[in-house]
């Protein structure tokens, strides 16, 4: 076989040949893995550079990072090859969540401080700061996104502060599957903001919980600070019997006129305590999620924060279709607590102190008998999960 010359690694790659003489010191593995990756189109690159963004609303696409040699932007091959200025990406997430205009930027100035964050401490590589394919993240003010590699896991921001840290997996899909009341939700495919009415995939059958549910609710469990044994399960037993394990998304009523049955939260005290101000508010802004967030100025809030107006527009509905994890961490953690001025509702506080199952029932639902057997015998499965490491 005759020897491979440069310049037709050259002419087939599409780059020059300075940078040919710079992979010479590259080992074999990683020179196949560059020319062996898909998504670099027949440009130098491997997987392993590839990140991903809280903001992308396709949370699982991912982008290289590219750096600029000898003044072309190439896909590098290898993440010990990047260093913290190493900020440019290759292309643009097809969309991005957060934004103003729901579009993903590749404007630098864009990325905070201009640079990775949490480098690889005492690692310098051409006198920059090394990357730690563990830790590093940028954050993207445009759309207050973090961007992190693949490799790493999924990094989030905890609500409330700057701090930035790695998805710890408190749940599992086993953990979920075995509890007593499980867990099955009756997917909603469309709704009529017209009618209040859902739209059900099967009316009457819920899907079985996926390891994509349980993703999304560690994600929240860790944006929201619900971190600890004792706050897990008093949350999860709290949502799982009132939802009766998600099958209802959204809270139910009786008989024939769902605008009249929902007119108790439209009265003088409603209107007070949760903002529902206009003729048929109660039923627009009746529970949802986990917990059944409910009330206009509930809804209101968790829409500014997540910067979705869907969320204020389409009241119970959306939360239902979408949030149905993270609008009851949001009430939970943020939104409830916020509404006193004590801890009386700081439900995570209450937690730390032990609180019974009763009471927190009593606080959190108005009725401290609510179907109270079924909420501590939940609570003790999962206490019990969360202690032994399971």
């Amino acid at each position: 076989m005759s020897r491979i010359k440069a310049e037709d690694i050259v002419e087939a790659l599409g780059i020059n040949e300075e940078f040919i003489t710079e992979i010479a010191d590259w080992s074999k593995d990683v020179i196949i893995d560059t020319l062996k990756c898909k998504e670099g189109n027949g440009q130098p690159c491997t997987c392993n550079a590839l990140v991903k963004c809280t903001s992308a609303v396709n949370k699982d696409e991912t982008v290289h990072i590219v750096k600029k040699v000898y003044g072309k932007n190439i896909m590098i091959s290898d993440i010990e090859q990047l260093g913290e200025n190493d900020i440019t990406r290759g292309k643009s997430y097809t969309g991005c969540q957060n934004s103003p205009d729901k579009r993903c930027t590749l404007k630098e100035n864009y990325i905070e401080t201009g640079k990775w964050q949490e480098t690889y401490e005492g690692a310098k590589l051409n006198g920059e700061e090394a990357l730690n394919v563990e830790s590093s993240y940028m954050i993207c003010l445009y759309g207050d996104g973090i961007l992190f590699f693949e490799d790493a896991g999924q990094m989030v921001r905890v609500y409330g502060t700057t701090e930035v840290i790695k998805v710890e997996e408190y749940v599992t899909l086993e953990m979920l599957k075995g509890s007593g009341i499980g867990w099955s939700f009756r997917e909603i495919i469309s709704y009529n903001t017209i009618t209040s009415l859902p739209q059900y995939k099967n009316e009457k059958q819920g899907r079985d919980i996926t390891q994509e549910d349980v993703d999304e609710l560690n994600r929240v469990l860790n944006v929201y600070g619900i971190n600890t044994p004792n706050r897990i399960a008093h949350f999860l037993a709290q949502g799982q019997v009132e939802t009766n394990g998600g099958y209802y998304l959204i809270e139910q009523y009786k008989g024939d006129d769902i605008f009249k049955f929902f007119e108790k939260y439209e009265t003088e005290d409603k209107k007070k305590e949760l903002g529902n101000v206009n003729q048929g508010d109660g039923a627009k802004y009746r529970g949802a999620g986990i917990v059944q967030m409910t009330g206009r100025f509930a809804y209101e809030s968790f829409s500014a924060y997540k910067n979705d107006p869907k969320i204020a527009e389409d009241g119970a509905l959306y939360v239902a279709q979408n949030y149905f994890w993270e609008a009851g961490a949001y009430y939970w953690s943020v939104y409830k607590p916020s509404t006193a001025n004590d801890d009386r509702y700081n439900f995570n506080k209450l937690c730390d102190g032990n609180v019974t199952v009763r009471k927190l029932t009593g606080i959190l639902n108005g009725n401290e008998e609510d179907q109270l057997e079924a909420r501590e015998k939940t609570y003790t499965y999962y206490i019990s999960q969360l202690n032994s490491g399971n």
